[in-house]
C-alpha cells in the first residue's frame, strides 16, 4: 500500500459521497477516516461479518471499490431515504432504496476523485449485497488481492452516528498523481508515509 496515495483516495472519496448523501437526505454529515491500512485476502469474509451491508461497483480499468455497514446503519440508511426512522429489515422494497442510493453515493466519490486526478474515474452498475460476508470471494475476486480498507466513523446531527468501512482495489493508487500526494500532505510527510525516506 502507498499510504499517501491510499490517503488521498479516501479523503477524496468519503469527501464526495457524503456530499451526495448530504443533498439526498437534507443531512450535514461529518466524516473521519480513523484507520487506513492493507487487508489481507482471509480478512474480508470476517471484516464483512462485522459490516454485513456491502453498496460495491466494479472500477472501469480494473478493481472495485466498496463501502460497507453495520446492519442498523444500513436500515437507518434506508428509512432516512424513505422518510421513516429506522426501518426494521432490510426487505425488497428497502434493498432497492439502497440501490438506488448506492450508485450516486458511490459515483459522488468516483466523481470527486475524477476531479482530482484529471481523469476518468469510471464505476460500473453498483450493486448492493444484504449478506456481503457471504459474497466475499466474489468481492475478492475483483477487488484482487491488494486491498485498502479504510475504517471511518459518520455522524448527522440528531440522527445518525455510524461506523462504516471503505475498500478499494490498490491499483487505484496508481492513478493518483505524485504532486497531489506532496500537495495534501507535503513532499518529506508523503515520502515518509511510502517508506521511502
Amino acid at each position: 500500500m502507498n499510504a499517501g496515495a491510499s490517503n488521498v483516495i479516501v479523503q477524496g472519496f468519503l469527501k464526495g459521497s457524503f456530499d451526495v448523501f448530504d443533498a439526498l437526505l437534507g443531512q450535514n454529515f461529518g466524516y473521519d477516516a480513523t484507520d487506513v491500512d492493507d487487508l489481507s485476502p482471509g480478512q474480508l469474509a470476517e471484516l464483512l461479518t462485522e459490516f454485513p451491508v456491502c453498496m460495491h461497483a466494479g472500477v472501469k480499468g480494473g478493481g472495485l471499490v466498496a463501502v460497507a455497514f453495520k446492519d442498523e446503519d444500513a436500515r437507518r440508511l434506508a428509512g432516512a431515504v424513505l422518510g421513516e426512522d429506522e426501518i426494521a429489515a432490510l426487505d425488497a422494497a428497502a434493498l432497492e432504496t439502497l440501490k438506488e442510493v448506492a450508485a450516486p453515493f458511490l459515483g459522488g466519490g468516483a466523481s470527486n476523485l475524477s476531479e482530482k486526478f484529471q481523469r476518468d474515474v469510471e464505476l460500473e452498475e453498483a450493486q448492493v449485497q444484504p449478506d456481503a460476508a457471504a459474497a466475499a470471494e466474489q468481492l475478492q475476486a475483483v477487488l484482487g488481492d491488494a486491498v485498502t480498507v479504510a475504517r471511518f466513523q459518520f455522524s448527522a446531527p440528531g440522527s445518525f452516528d455510524a461506523a462504516a468501512v471503505l475498500l478499494f482495489s490498490q491499483g487505484i493508487e496508481e492513478w493518483v498523481p505524485e504532486s497531489l500526494v506532496n500537495l495534501v500532505f507535503g513532499n518529506d510527510e508523503a515520502e515518509a508515509m511510502d517508506g521511502t525516506t
